[in-house]
């Protein structure tokens, strides 16, 4: 059994002493209950974007890779108001050196257990979140913005959404020199390629 690690990116604001506090189920389980890393700052009126920078993971939380699909997740909070802007996990992907002609082994950057990306694709239309309520209102996601958007949750909220976990993008291997020698040509280039030009999402 391999476990994964999921972190949820965003930012919270409390102006004074204390913590924002969140409850956080996946898959109609508890997955994280207690203080958030709390900016000591009034809530901001732009809603901007966080790059995923260990600073900005509010709370993290693991589960078994083979957990996927699409599952009701929730968020609330108390004592402050938070950003939500993604969830992202490792086994995502994994980073390599450019593979040459000449080479004879693949160096390995960044293996997958270290690697933290997407869970789910992102396009105009979706960012793996659906669904989404707060404290069961809809809400529409801007479908001409192409990226996470961030959501806001005031205290005493509750932001419900259908999270997409996509098996497709877990990545639990990089392929050996020996490997890449024995697809064929083209296989082999395009799938170096990917490991070497997958953008990441490292935050350790």
């Amino acid at each position: 059994m391999i476990n994964r690690t999921f972190r949820v990116v965003g930012a919270a604001y409390l102006p004074g002493p204390g913590k924002v506090e969140v409850e956080a189920s996946l898959g109609g389980e508890i997955v994280y209950s207690g203080p958030v890393k709390t900016i000591p700052e009034e809530f901001p009126v732009f809603h901007g974007f966080y790059s995923n920078n260990v600073e900005n993971v509010l709370f993290e939380f693991t589960k078994d890779i083979d957990l996927t699909g699409e599952l009701p997740f929730s968020l609330k909070v108390t004592n402050g108001s938070l950003f939500f802007q993604q969830v992202i996990a490792n086994y995502s992907g994994g980073k390599i050196q450019e593979v040459f002609e000449n080479n004879t082994s693949v160096t390995v950057l960044v293996q997958p257990q270290d690697f933290y990306g997407l869970i789910s694709n992102i396009s105009a239309e979706s960012d793996g979140r659906s669904n989404i309520k707060i404290d069961n209102v809809t809400k529409l996601r801007n479908n001409d913005y192409n990226g996470p958007w961030n959501w806001v949750v005031h205290h005493n909220q509750t932001f419900t959404c259908d999270l997409f976990i996509d098996p497709s993008l877990i990545v639990t291997h990089i392929p050996t020199f020996q490997e890449l020698t024995e697809m064929p040509r083209d296989d082999a280039i395009a799938l170096a390629s990917k490991f070497f030009n997958m953008s990441t999402f490292l935050v350790d």
